[in-house]
This record gives C-alpha cells, structure tokens and sequence, in this order.
C-alpha cells in the first residue's frame, strides 16, 4: 500500500454524497435552475452582494442572472449588485442598471 494515500473517512463520503446530489463540480458553468451554460452570454457573468447570495444563491455552483432574478422576484437593482470589475466592464446588463441608477 502506498503510504502516501490515505483511507477513506466518514467525511470524506459526506462530501462526495454533497457534490453528488448538488452537482457542485470545480468548473461546472451551467446554471443549476435552467441547466444552461453561463459562459455562453457574458450577461451571467455577474456578482451581487453577499447578503443576496446567501439568500438566493446556490453557494459555489452557477446561476444564471435570469434564475437568479426568477428566485428573487423581480429585476435586479443597483443596490444588489457588487460593484467591481466583472460588473463595470465585463457584463453589459450589471454596467447598465449601475450606471442608470
């Protein structure tokens, strides 16, 4: 046996059982409401505020902006929305209802 590896342990199955039924993978881009890619449009390359996040978000998966605003109620406003480079200069719809506020 290698001595490098180590046995498996009840958390490491309480993990796998996690990314198994949640579908969190490192890379997976595809929002898990509406199963689309979210590199396909640069309008779901966002980031909104924490308090936000935690309460519609998904944790580490993705979320298209249209799900997010679907789980929220209505559209997005300047006050949900973190200003940073990804929102001023990467995402048109996010750059918009910043500058329009």
């Amino acid at each position: 046996m290698n001595k490098n590896i180590r046995p498996v342990t009840d958390k490491d199955n309480e993990i796998m059982e996690i990314v198994k039924t949640k579908k969190i993978f490192k890379g997976d881009n595809y929002c898990v409401d509406c199963k689309k890619n979210c590199r396909d449009d640069k309008k779901d390359y966002y980031m909104v505020k924490n308090y936000l996040w935690i309460k519609y978000g998904v944790d580490h998966a993705e979320l298209c902006i249209d799900c997010l605003e679907n789980r929220i109620g209505r559209k997005l406003n300047a006050n949900d929305i973190l200003v940073c480079e990804v929102t001023m200069n990467k995402n048109y719809y996010t750059r918009e209802i910043l500058l329009n506020a």
